[in-house]
């Protein structure tokens, strides 16, 4: 069994309280033949504690949002459009009539402005354009540092074009050339074209721009951003470029922002979680194959050893007994269908009725081969048929059989999981074999 973590028990003991969770796992430990109380509540434990040690390690890290819509129909006689600027709508309308119910899906275009409308807008943006290219100025005939040339406005439903006289001096950005910036200052004239829809108009716009006056922490990155372009430009074969760790005589130090990766985090928290939890299921499936492998190898040579010792002239009580004692002797892992015989023996020496005993035991085997055997010995037990050596000698030559093809089914799994290391081992004899082949093909 996995193990747990320990200091979660106490909260993982919650669902060991579970009256649904503690039977439902118990019955799946059951069926590998585990009822040991102590072995399940650990098991509950184990798990749970697990489950609530990685949700609280990916709590930590991580920030849940749930949304919440709300769901209906309400009958419609009109599709409304989105304001000037708030761009096209898609309605999904249910069509009912006369022999109709269909879905289908419309776009409306938002509202279109009259002409007078669009040019009594034009005059308006324009006052806010002149506020928004100023960006970090005072005023647009002291410029000293980048406008903020603006593609757009209203959320793109108008464009703006620019037109520069010099740009030299200023690119279509709106970054400022400082070097080819006079300490005079140089006048300049920016045209502005907004255009909406099939409407256009120019404006004009007069600016004076000088060189920028850098605090000194802008001295410093400007100095810094030259000394980096001529880095780069200096060895470009090279691998790295290395940050010049002093600038105006200021010691430097660098660092890059981290990619977010929560989305990614969220994910693998939540396939982590389930990963976790599919874990123990898995175990425990693969336990109750195992437990089932076992059985199933086993059957034949306890039923042989059945038909043996009853055959010799005991009873199936001496038997039975005989055999318990002997496995108990003998040093060897633990084997399911023998340890089920030790407990039908001590229900045997408890006072339980024997039939009744031996239909238990093929209950608890759950294999149809165990079942039957179950009700074999109790059938007889209470009816007392003479021929009950015919009938274990004839399940102990179907038993055999049904070894051997059990037998060869397991080899024939074992041959399949094979297979993907086989056809590795000849993929790599293949490009040895074909690489130098290729190579002097080449050559």
């Amino acid at each position: 069994m996995k193990k747990g973590i320990k200091f979660l028990y106490a909260p993982a003991r919650l669902f060991y309280k579970s009256n649904f969770i503690k039977s439902t796992e118990k019955s799946k430990l059951d069926a590998i033949g585990i009822k040991d109380e102590k072995i399940v509540e650990e098991y509950i434990l184990a798990k749970y504690s697990t489950i609530l040690g990685v949700a609280i390690v990916l709590i930590i890290f991580l920030v849940g949002a749930f949304f919440v819509s709300d769901t209906g129909q309400q009958i419609v006689t009109k599709l409304a459009r989105k304001d000037y600027f708030g761009g096209d709508s898609n309605y999904e309308i249910h069509v009912k009539g006369e022999n109709i119910d269909e879905t289908i899906t419309v776009n409306v275009s938002n509202r279109v402005m009259e002409k007078e409308q669009v040019f009594e807008m034009f005059d308006e943006l324009f006052e806010e354009l002149k506020v928004i290219m100023l960006a970090d100025n005072d005023s647009l005939l002291n410029v000293r540092s980048d406008l903020n040339l603006v593609k757009d406005l209203k959320d793109g439903a108008v464009k703006v074009k620019w037109n520069i006289s010099d740009y030299s001096l200023i690119s279509g950005t709106g970054k400022l050339n400082s070097a080819n910036i006079k300490e005079t200052g140089e006048m300049l004239c920016l045209v502005a074209t907004l255009s909406y829809e099939e409407y256009y108009i120019d404006y004009r716009i007069d600016v004076k721009v000088f060189p920028p006056i850098y605090t000194e922490q802008e001295s410093i990155i400007h100095e810094l951003e030259k000394e980096l372009t001529a880095i780069n430009l200096k060895n470009q074969n090279e691998k790295d470029i290395v940050l010049p760790d002093r600038i105006m005589g200021k010691q430097l130090t660098y660092s890059v922002d981290k990619e977010n990766d929560l989305p990614v985090l969220i994910a693998l928290s939540v396939i982590i979680l389930i990963l976790v939890y599919l874990s123990f299921e898995s175990n425990i499936k693969k336990l109750n194959k195992e437990r089932n492998t076992q059985l199933m190898l086993d059957y034949s040579e306890l039923v042989s050893k059945l038909t043996l010792l009853i055959g010799a002239g005991m009873t199936i009580r001496m038997a039975w007994e005989k055999i318990v004692t002997d496995y108990r002797q003998a040093s060897r892992n633990r084997r399911v269908a023998y340890e089920e015989m030790v407990i039908t023996y001590n229900h045997l020496q408890s006072g339980k009725p024997e039939g009744s005993a031996y239909a238990e035991f093929g209950k608890r085997c759950r294999l149809h081969e165990y079942v039957k055997l179950g009700m074999l010995l109790e059938q007889n037990v209470k009816k007392g048929t003479n021929d009950l050596k015919v009938s274990l000698q004839k399940e102990a030559q179907t038993a055999f059989e049904d070894r051997k093809n059990f037998a060869r089914k397991l080899g024939e799994e074992a041959g399949t999981k094979l297979l993907m290391p086989i056809m590795l081992m000849l993929l790599v004899v293949l490009i040895i074999i074909m690489v130098p082949a290729l190579k002097m093909i080449e050559m």
